[in-house]
């Protein structure tokens, strides 16, 4: 960073959900190419119900965990739809849970995760204005960020809606903002919305991130190569929007250059 410049920092996360197909050689492979990425989280799903080809054991769960705590900065956001996937996360210790937008009707499950009293990433879109405020009266306690973004497979760009953002910071100037965009994955528009964002204030980019034979959300995931790129333009963005509460060096460089001028 700049001398002189302070700069506020986007949590970016990594969304692996389920883009590993279930595939436990594959998870561990994933988790490694998004830390090399330098990014500050990754978010996985957790099934015990339903998709029985999606579940890890309880012993590469630990093998998971242990290769996320290689880095003891990266954070871990877990998604579980029910309250057995609740138990197994539990056990991974997570430093927060993302609520899906499809788990708003599962009211004893968000209860419970909301009495973790860990940080919570919550999807709103799709949802309308009342049913994001009774979920936020239900965390009004919590850490909480509003993750704003659907998935439409992939979604189209005039359907990202960004303006969306100011309504939620407005509405809710207690809680944190996110995205979480689903563009077309091999559209340049796929790093620039995110960048976008960044004018809005967003605290979180959550993108997904995927391999070239991925099943699962390959629609909207980056590849590698693509998502280290994502990563590098995200943060040479934020250093573009800089600070402005003081003259930074370049302005002061700028300055004397003005004063020769005269």
């Amino acid at each position: 960073m700049p001398l002189g410049m302070s700069m506020k920092m986007t949590e970016i996360v990594a969304e692996i959900a389920c883009s590993h197909d279930g595939d436990y050689e594959k998870v561990i492979r994933m988790i490694r190419i998004a830390r090399e990425c330098y990014i500050d989280a990754i978010q996985l799903q957790v099934f015990t119900k339903k998709n029985k080809h999606l579940q890890f054991t309880l012993v590469q769960w630990d093998e998971i965990i242990r290769e996320i705590r290689k880095d003891s900065k990266l954070k871990l956001y877990l998604t579980p739809y029910d309250r057995g996937a609740l138990r197994i996360a539990e056990t991974c210790r997570p430093d927060g849970y993302k609520i899906h937008g499809c788990m708003y009707d599962k009211e004893v499950l968000i209860d419970a995760i909301v009495d973790k009293g860990k940080p919570i990433h919550l999807m709103v879109g799709g949802k309308t204005m009342s049913e994001i405020k009774r979920m936020v009266k239900k965390m009004r306690k919590i850490d909480l960020t509003l993750l704003y973004g659907i998935q439409l497979f992939p979604t189209p760009i005039n359907a990202t809606n960004l303006d969306f953002l100011t309504v939620l910071s407005n509405k809710f100037p207690h809680a944190k903002i996110g995205l979480a965009d689903h563009i077309d994955a091999y559209s340049v528009m796929a790093k620039i919305i995110p960048i976008m964002a960044l004018c809005y204030g967003v605290d979180v980019i959550e993108k997904h991130i995927r391999l070239m034979k991925t099943k699962c959300d390959r629609e909207a995931g980056l590849l590698p190569a693509d998502f280290r790129e994502f990563v590098e333009w995200e943060r040479m963005a934020e250093y573009a929007l800089g600070s402005r509460s003081t003259l930074s060096n370049a302005e002061k460089r700028y300055r004397k250059y003005c004063d020769l001028a005269k």
